[in-house]
């Protein structure tokens, strides 16, 4: 029997479902600067559509780092690019065993998004919640109804499960961490230069 050759350029979705809590992994030769090799944390999924955060791509700002920096006295923070959409913002996840933040939302078990941000100040300057327990994003990725669907059943996005730990680390290589935890066919993908035509 001849060995089982898969086309790069043509593998299929996983047909895993998309939700919240989950995660969107782009195909390598998507070619769109904002979603290139990204990784979505889709934190709000139903039939008016999705929404979620880029966890691969970091603002290089330092007038915001400077500003971040000032607002929590010092502290140190990662701010990452979420996405197009309202960049003017600053969103927010965090981890806790439960909600202390006012007004947050529960994307995964012991994950939260969002809500009161003085609140959220004050429990990061107090160390009540630790600078590895929370994320910064400037702006959010956002689909309208039937959109994302769309774009999976056209092969651009991969859905998979997400450890909190993973979403809360930034990391510059979770594209292809989370690539090479999918079937040995999908791995493959790690191999695609950036730039095709450079190979």
């Amino acid at each position: 029997m001849e060995p089982n050759v898969f086309d790069i350029f043509n593998l299929e979705t996983n047909n895993i479902k998309p939700k919240k809590g989950r995660i969107l992994i782009s195909e390598p030769f998507l070619d769109d600067t904002m979603f290139k090799r990204s990784v979505i944390l889709l934190t709000e999924y139903n039939s008016e559509g999705a929404m979620g955060f880029v966890l691969n791509k970091f603002i290089d700002n330092p007038n915001l780092k400077k500003a971040v920096k000032q607002e929590f006295l010092g502290t140190e923070l990662h701010i990452s690019y979420g996405g197009p959409v309202s960049q003017d913002q600053i969103f927010f996840l965090y981890s806790a065993n439960e909600m202390i933040v006012n007004k947050s939302v529960e994307i995964l078990p012991g994950l939260f998004m969002g809500g009161d941000y003085e609140h959220l100040r004050e429990l990061v300057i107090t160390e009540i919640i630790k600078t590895d327990k929370v994320r910064f994003f400037s702006g959010y990725s956002g689909w309208s109804a039937g959109q994302l669907e769309n774009e999976i059943k056209a092969n651009y996005w991969l859905v998979k499960n997400i450890k909190i730990q993973e979403v809360l680390k930034p990391d510059n290589n979770i594209w292809r961490n989370q690539i090479n935890q999918l079937e040995e066919k999908y791995k493959m993908w790690t191999l695609v230069p950036e730039d095709p035509q450079l190979n």
